[in-house]
């Protein structure tokens, strides 16, 4: 069968709704499934080396519309865009290893976005400080100090051994633009002492798959800082916009 003789049988095939209203629906088999299905005129995907796109004619009511507090996508061009919003966490333990007082101490995990709509964001808070159950704990770093020290919100240059504390950076797709190098830390917000969640990631532009970075956990002590096990829990907080 050709390619037009294909054309007219898709056509055909969803021309039984008569006088009733425009409706776009899946149709399936045992072997094959046919989704939103619609009256067109013709369609067709065309490439390049640089560019990908696929085409309707004719099809009804199809487009972007927008009232308050709602987006409707409507038309087989957006079927092409509907996928799920997921976010992934490749690393949930991470361990510090023996922290040496003048030393930093460092862990890694990959942080994973993919959505639909309109963007989304991704927040950070700790439920306490990394502390241990005597109630010791890490304060959190301020980084160099010099020019100034960083905030929940606010990343700064730690690279000297001498300033201490627990923090974290953001390295990759999506991150906040205070993160500039790999170098800029933020100390992390804390759920027991009220602090808001901080964002980390985000993106306003339309649906993306696979948006990645790297957040790294560093700790760095004093030679007084008490022996033990300090531990915490990092939240993380996905919000999808549609």
């Amino acid at each position: 069968m050709n390619k037009k003789n294909k054309l007219f049988l898709g056509c055909s095939l969803f021309f039984v709704f008569l006088a009733l209203p425009a409706q776009a629906i899946d149709m399936e088999s045992g072997q094959y499934r046919i989704q939103f299905g619609n009256v067109s005129s013709g369609n067709s995907k065309e490439s390049s080396s640089s560019y990908k796109m696929t085409s309707t004619l004719g099809q009804f009511a199809a487009g972007q519309f927008n009232s308050n507090g709602y987006v409707i996508k409507s038309g087989f061009e957006y079927v092409h865009t509907l996928y799920k919003f997921s976010f992934t966490v490749s690393n949930t333990t991470i361990n510090l290893g023996e922290l040496q007082p003048g030393t930093f101490s460092s862990g890694t995990t990959n942080l994973t976005v993919t959505y639909n709509g309109q963007g989304y964001q991704i927040s950070t808070i700790a439920e306490t400080p990394l502390k241990r159950i005597s109630g010791s704990f890490i304060p959190n770093t301020t980084c160099d100090g010099s020019p100034s020290s960083c905030t929940l919100n606010t990343a700064q240059p730690w690279t000297s051994s001498n300033a201490l504390g627990f923090g974290y950076s953001m390295t990759g797709q999506d991150i906040m633009s205070d993160f500039i190098n790999a170098t800029y830390f933020r100390p992390f917000p804390n759920r027991s002492a009220s602090e808001n969640p901080a964002v980390i990631m985000h993106n306003t532009n339309g649906g993306r798959k696979n948006r990645q970075s790297t957040m790294t956990f560093r700790a760095n002590i004093s030679a007084i800082q008490e022996a033990g096990t300090y531990q915490t829990v990092v939240n993380y907080i996905a919000t999808p916009t549609y």
